[in-house]
């Protein structure tokens, strides 16, 4: 079985982002509701939104990544209710 989209895109954040942009990959995907996300994609807004997030601790997204990466944020919004079973960097669970 593959991985999902935004499976794919959680670990090309938690690979090639996450100790640039010191943040787990929860933190970083909460950082919008998936209408915010969704806007920001749709304003070709995502790479400089991703480098903004990041504290332009990172200089390029390439763009072959970005829609593994959308589909990853999109899923784990702040707003979605889902939450990654398998927690990359620094996750710790889900308050109950």
């Amino acid at each position: 079985m593959s991985a999902d989209q935004s499976e794919i895109g959680q670990m090309v954040y938690l690979q090639a982002f996450a100790d640039k942009c010191a943040m787990n990959e929860i933190k970083f995907a909460t950082h919008h509701s998936q209408i915010e996300w969704k806007e920001i994609l749709e304003d070709a807004l995502f790479k400089k939104r991703m480098i903004e997030i990041c504290n332009n601790n990172i200089e390029a997204v390439p763009e072959r990544f970005i829609p593994a990466l959308y589909d990853f944020v999109y899923k784990y919004a702040n707003d979605s209710g889902n939450f990654p079973s398998c927690q990359g960097l620094g996750s710790s669970p889900k308050p109950m």
